[in-house]
């Protein structure tokens, strides 16, 4: 053991007599004295001890005490010239243009012994073009445009959006041509620099009817305008959906169910599946019990009840344009066309029994040539050939046209309102009914 200690390699002398041999940073100097954020600092430096090897020049890149990078480099010998050395400054959140970085310099020799030395230098943020792009997971891009008042916050035009989504933000609509991309960030509704390989970032605001989408530029956050609805039938609630909040709910005929959070139930309930109780402001079903799809719209307040995947015979669908299932026309509505899958533009007809099926619309004359419907056993194209002679009850304004897979058109006297459509197949579907009660 006392062999093994007199090799002890040190820089010092004896125990008792020694000298601390301490690294020195003869020269130090930044190229630039500010750095614009996703950039390098490039630095020169001489460094040397007499008496000692050095070990490692540490470098730190600091801001209000938090370390953003930092870089450890290998030094050899008892003297080292560094040139055109780099430190990567990252380009993140919440650093505003003239912020101070400290660069803190520490040189090391094999002794452990150091000296320390400090630079400071201001940071530049990016110029961010006026539109930057959320590329979607599907591919789909939505267009954010920068407020003049404040050209960190980026929004969207006013429309209807999901409430929830993947995207990375880029400067381009083309991510290989994208000078910044945001990816995800540490949680949702965060984002962080990265490149077009990364992760999406996530779009969360559950609950929300969402008409804008923002995106904060300085703090690398998302935001929204719209509205916070909390609608529930009993204790379910219905979450954001597309344009709708939505559920899947069991409903048992007869029972009673409390409708929370829409203003005027009474305008909103639908007719097919329930029946509202003026003294206790519920609403008792009245469709066969089961699993039910339900939609909610604020901008239209309407409950749309449905199984979108069922077909003839357990039920029919009106399709067309000039129709909505709420009772009160939308100018929105105007124009709309034909659509398979959107419910604000279909009618569910509800099986009655022995091959009868109901459906409340409106029937409007604001679309061009008025409404034109046809009732179909898939959600589709096949759909119900019926003559003249197949129209019973308020029919006035109200034909079939004239043509092979006739639909049904608004005539001549044709008053727009709302009725109660009655499909009954019960004599063979080439004797088929539709009745038509106008509803108050």
């Amino acid at each position: 053991m006392v062999i093994l200690a007199g090799i002890i390699v040190s820089c010092s002398e004896d125990e008792n007599n020694s000298t601390v041999s301490i690294p020195v940073i003869e020269s130090l100097n930044i190229q630039e004295n500010t750095i614009q954020l996703g950039d390098s600092i490039y630095f020169d430096a001489k460094l040397t001890d007499a008496a000692c090897p050095l070990s490692t020049l540490e470098v730190e890149l600091t801001l209000n005490n938090v370390v953003l990078n930092r870089k450890s480099i290998r030094t050899k010998g008892n003297s080292v010239k560094l040139e055109n050395t780099s430190l990567f400054v990252p380009f993140l959140p919440n650093i505003a243009t003239g912020d101070e970085f400290k660069v803190n310099f520490t040189l090391i020799n094999v002794d452990g012994n150091e000296t320390k030395e400090q630079k400071t230098i201001r940071a530049v943020r990016p110029d961010l073009p006026e539109t930057l792009y959320l590329v979607l997971s599907d591919k789909s891009v939505i267009e954010l445009y920068a407020n003049p008042e404040d050209p960190y916050i980026y929004k969207s035009t006013e429309s209807n959006y999901p409430s929830m989504f993947s995207a990375k933000i880029a400067t381009s609509e083309d991510l290989a041509e994208a000078e910044y991309i945001w990816n995800a960030g540490a949680n949702d509704n965060t984002a962080a620099i990265g490149d077009r390989f990364g992760s999406d970032a996530k779009f969360s605001y559950n609950d929300w009817m969402v008409k804008k989408i923002i995106f904060d530029a300085f703090s690398f956050t998302f935001d929204k305008e719209g509205s916070n609805l909390v609608v529930k039938i009993n204790d379910i609630r219905l979450v954001a959906s597309g344009d709708y909040l939505y559920t899947n709910i069991e409903l048992i005929k007869g029972n009673e169910y409390e409708i929370q959070g829409i203003e005027n139930l009474q305008q909103a309930y639908n007719r097919d599946f329930f029946e509202y109780n003026q003294g206790t402001g519920k609403c008792k079903f009245i469709g066969e019990s089961g699993k039910w799809d339900v939609y909610y719209s604020l901008a239209y307040n309407y409950l749309w009840i449905n199984r979108m995947s069922d077909i003839a015979p357990a039920a029919y669908w009106i399709i067309g344009a000039g129709l909505s299932s709420a009772p009160r026309w939308h100018t929105d509505f105007n124009s709309l066309g034909w659509s398979l899958n959107d419910v604000k533009q279909i009618a569910y007809m509800r099986s009655l029994g022995s091959g009868k099926y109901q459906a409340c619309v409106y029937l409007s004359e604001q679309v061009a040539w008025g409404f034109d419907i046809q009732i179909s056993g898939n959600r589709g194209w096949n759909v119900i050939n019926y003559t003249e002679d197949s129209l019973t009850g308020d029919t006035e304004g109200i034909i079939v046209h004239p043509r092979t897979m006739a639909d049904i058109v608004m005539g001549d006297g044709y008053i727009p309102g709302y009725f109660r459509i009655t499909l009954d197949t019960s004599q063979g579907m080439d004797k088929i009914k539709v009745n038509l009660e106008r509803l108050p």
